[in-house]
């Protein structure tokens, strides 16, 4: 995918969180952003792995948020992510989510977002993280969707042993994924199936969190929801040091 290719479908992903209609175009964000708030209340220093362009939107909604420090390997991503915080209003799909859970969200919150940029790096986080990442001790991982999309068993359970590593003892990391049931049967057709090709699931998160020293404390699974592509299941939760 060439680079402008790769700008336009970032940007027009992102740029969903900003509109009326970000429920329906994000059925996790009728989930998640409560999710959050009832789990991470006090979290202050966060990782985030894969930020994207919706870094910002999911953000919202730690409300003891400090710093926020992240991975992702597009450029176009922290682009948009900046000129998301440059924006002289409140995008309306924020307004909305923080609506949907009967609270406000004004300017002001919104530019205290971005006195928690802390290191938004460019980098696969499959590859050695820098010192200054490896030296933090976070609150809080998450990710959203990104590990998903390894190819092996052996790398998400490095990263889960990874995140696990720079987290304070009793934090925590959360986790939303989806998982396209019919992956490892196309990867057999096209003859790239091996036993170790990542097959997500609940199966996979225990054994990477057991072997990371860390204990699943909450998983949960919704089959097809409204809005996603047929095929997938959405996934979320959380796991504790």
């Amino acid at each position: 995918m060439d680079e402008d290719a790769v700008k336009a479908y970032i940007t027009g992903f992102g740029r969903r969180f900003l509109y009326k209609d970000v429920l329906d175009k994000f059925p996790e964000t009728k989930i998640i952003p409560k999710y959050i708030k009832d789990h991470f209340p006090q979290a202050e220093i966060v990782l985030d792995l894969g930020f994207g362009t919706g870094i910002w939107f999911w953000a919202s909604f730690l409300p003891s948020l400090k710093r926020i420090d992240g991975f992702d390997i597009y450029q176009q991503a922290l682009d948009e992510a900046d000129r998301v915080l440059s924006l002289p209003e409140v995008p309306e799909g924020y307004l909305i989510a923080h609506q949907y859970l009967n609270e406000s969200f004004t300017i002001d919150d919104f530019k205290n977002l971005g006195s928690a940029r802390g290191q938004l790096i460019i980098r696969d986080y499959l590859k050695p993280w820098p010192p200054a990442i490896e030296r933090t001790e976070y609150d809080l991982v998450t990710e959203y969707g990104g590990i998903g999309e390894v190819e092996t068993n052996e790398q998400f359970k490095n990263i889960i042993k990874k995140s696990a590593s720079v987290l304070k003892t009793g934090g925590s990391m959360m986790f939303v994924n989806f998982l396209e049931k019919e992956v490892p049967n196309l990867e057999k057709k096209l003859g790239r199936y091996t036993p170790d090709t990542l097959k997500l699931g609940l199966p996979l998160f225990d054994e990477a969190v057991r072997e990371a020293g860390m204990k699943m404390m909450d998983f949960h699974a919704v089959d097809n929801p409204v809005g996603m592509p047929i095929m997938q299941t959405f996934f979320y939760g959380l796991a504790q040091k």
